[in-house]
């Protein structure tokens, strides 16, 4: 709250937010959908990494509607008066949470970096979905680059 209370005018640029909370522990990876309830491009992406790095097994992973899961700083960005699309991805509950075992000794180098690698995966699909806006009117002359103005290639 206090970063977005002196950059407000940065807001706007924001196009969506991945919260990260206990990754380590030897639980399954849970994701939480933005408040929108999968209807974004975020909840989407990170629902098919998940999909794809689990072969599509729904219990090697959880996902839960937005503060179904847990409550956390996912709901600042996300929302009304901010309006950011944020996911959660944790690996809540585990039992030694908010108790004295919960202590880096319960940290699982093989779970971060698979949540290393499932955070990758989203952020490599964010940064490559985009559709190409034209910085022209009319239709692109493609004949120069080899194709005929249907677009087909041509022929030599």
């Amino acid at each position: 709250m206090a970063y977005l209370s002196h950059n407000e005018e940065l807001i706007p640029e924001f196009k969506a937010g991945i919260f990260l909370e206990m990754m380590g522990n030897d639980n399954q990876l849970h994701l939480q959908f933005s408040r929108s309830n999968c209807d974004t491009p975020i909840d989407n992406i990170a629902y098919k990494v998940l999909d794809e790095r689990f072969n599509y097994d729904h219990d090697k992973y959880r996902v839960g509607r937005f503060r179904e899961v847990i409550v956390n700083d996912e709901l600042v960005w996300d929302q009304p008066t901010v309006g950011v699309p944020t996911i959660s991805l944790s690996r809540w509950p585990y039992p030694e949470y908010h108790t004295s075992d919960d202590t880096p000794s319960i940290l699982s180098e093989a779970r971060l970096q698979e949540s290393l690698e499932v955070v990758q995966g989203i952020i490599d699909v964010l940064d490559t979905d985009y559709v190409p806006k034209p910085l022209y009117r009319g239709i692109p002359f493609l004949s120069g680059a080899g194709y005929g103005w249907t677009g087909a290639r041509m022929r030599n």
